[in-house]
C-alpha cells in the first residue's frame, strides 16, 4: 500500500537523518511529501493535535505516521497550530494563488 511505502521511507530517513545533507533536508521541508488522502502535503501543514482540521490547508498527522513524530517535526510538523501558523498559511495561499484579478 501507499502508506506502507511512505512508512518505510520515513523510517529510513528517521534512522539516517543525521547523515542526510542539509540541502536534502531543506528540500524535503519545502516539498509536499506526506500523503493525506489522494494528495501530498508539506509537513509544515501537519499538526499532531487540531481541534478542527482545515482541509485542504492544515491537517492532523495521520495515525499511520504517528510513530514518525521525530522525523515529521524535523520536516516542519508541529504539535498544535498557532496564530503565526494561521497567518503563514494565509501568506502561503496568497503566494500560491496570486492576487485576484
Amino acid at each position: 500500500s501507499t502508506t506502507a511505502v511512505f512508512q518505510s521511507i520515513y523510517q529510513f530517513l528517521d534512522e539516517n537523518w543525521d547523515r542526510v545533507s542539509p540541502n536534502i533536508k531543506a528540500a524535503l521541508r519545502e516539498e509536499p511529501c506526506v500523503p493525506i488522502g489522494m494528495s501530498l502535503v508539506k509537513a509544515s501543514r501537519l499538526y499532531f493535535r487540531m481541534s478542527q482540521p482545515l482541509a485542504p490547508f492544515m491537517f492532523e498527522v495521520p495515525r499511520a505516521f504517528g510513530s514518525q513524530d521525530r522525523l515529521l517535526k524535523a520536516l516542519g510538523a508541529k504539535q498544535t497550530p498557532t496564530i503565526q501558523d494561521y497567518s503563514e498559511l494565509l501568506t502561503d495561499l496568497h503566494d500560491e494563488c496570486g492576487p485576484e484579478p
